[in-house]
């Protein structure tokens, strides 16, 4: 049985182009949504790595979150659009994942690639926290890699590429 990791975050955050990332890079499996009876929204990538086999999923409606999420992932992916930051669904879908049970989190700061301050970068990632810290999760305990999805979907070999690998070897190692 594969081991779940949702993927979380606002619309337009990023998202189903990690997963799309993933799948290339660990040579994954997606599956497009219409092969999915009865969720119409779903995004699922299933690779092996460790002689373990994991499938990592998002929705593209936040209403299937709360529908789906079942509390068997061992962790969430909280994709944050370095840009933008934090939003209001980011604390619901949060709090979603908290109520089936999961504790355990990695925040992707995305788009990493669009930002020429470091400084902002580190604003937005602790503005992040802050929900986790509000929410009742110890922000510190939260591992946090930055990256740009987009930029390792087309060039997966590059240093865009090994953030990816880094954020998935973090999932996997650490939960």
């Amino acid at each position: 049985m594969s081991k779940k990791i949702v993927v979380i975050g606002e619309t337009g955050y990023g998202k189903t182009t990690l997963l799309a990332a993933i799948k290339n890079i660990f040579k994954g499996e997606f599956t497009d949504p219409k092969d999915i009876e009865n969720i119409d929204s779903r995004y699922d990538v299933k690779l092996s790595y460790g002689g373990e086999e994991y499938e990592f999923f998002d929705f593209s409606k936040a209403e299937d979150y709360a529908e789906n999420i079942d509390g068997t992932e061992i962790c969430a992916v909280l994709v944050i659009d370095s840009c933008e930051g934090p939003c209001s669904s980011t604390r619901e879908q949060i709090e979603i994942c908290i109520e089936k049970g999961i504790v355990n989190f990695v925040i992707f700061m995305n788009k990493w690639d669009l930002i020429d301050d470091d400084y902002l970068m580190k604003v937005c990632e602790g503005e992040t926290r802050e929900v986790f810290d509000e929410e009742g999760i110890f922000s510190d305990d939260v591992p946090a890699v930055w990256g740009s999805a987009k930029k390792a979907l087309s060039d997966p070999n590059s240093n865009w590429g090994y953030f990816i690998t880094k954020l998935v070897e973090k999932v996997l190692s650490e939960f």
